[in-house]
């Protein structure tokens, strides 16, 4: 019996399995792949660091200014999923990524940033190289 296990946050299983489906397509990618989807990666974080200054800025909002990001997060990346697959999926694991900081969850923050790390910087090396 686990009378003193620590309560789970709503949906933390689903950030796991979501995350773990992104990441481990992701590690079987090309390197042209996990570049763009570390670019995408930054630009969200830049997207979020614009509206509201900081990731403990924006973890401190209303739920409900939090909740509106992240839908605009995935609009986003819906949008994207058809033409740009890659950048889609950056999108959608930072927007994963976000959800879990906000529950303070340290074990899943460590896990996720390790993985996020990885691609971020991937998507800070040149993707295209210079024409002639």
């Amino acid at each position: 019996m686990h009378f003193f296990k620590e309560k789970e946050f709503p949906g933390r299983k689903e950030f796991l399995q979501e995350f773990g489906k992104f990441t481990r397509a992701l590690r079987r990618a090309d390197d042209e792949t996990q570049i763009a989807v570390g670019h995408s990666i930054n630009m969200a974080n830049s997207m979020l660091i614009k509206r509201f200054g900081s990731i403990d800025a924006f973890c401190e909002q209303p739920t409900s200014e939090r909740i509106e990001f992240i839908q605009s997060l995935r609009a986003f990346e819906e949008e994207l999923s058809q033409q740009y697959p890659s950048v889609a999926l950056g999108i959608g694991l930072f927007k994963v990524w976000v959800g879990v900081l906000c529950e303070q969850d340290q074990e899943l923050i460590s896990l996720f940033s390790k993985e996020i790390g990885y691609f971020t910087r991937k998507g800070d090396e040149p993707v295209w190289q210079a024409v002639p």
